[in-house]
């Protein structure tokens, strides 16, 4: 569906990302016809 890794999409979920891959992110916001803002919270 979006051409990720099940693995990739688990670490995204389970918040283990060190870091947020900007291509990863515009396959899930694409797939899931959302914008980025939808999927991710930024907190101070």
């Amino acid at each position: 569906m979006t051409g990720v890794s099940k693995q990739s999409l688990n670490e995204y979920h389970k918040d283990r990302m060190k870091r947020y891959d900007a291509q990863i992110m515009a396959k899930v916001c694409q797939a899931l016809k959302c914008e980025i803002g939808d999927l991710l919270k930024f907190e101070e």
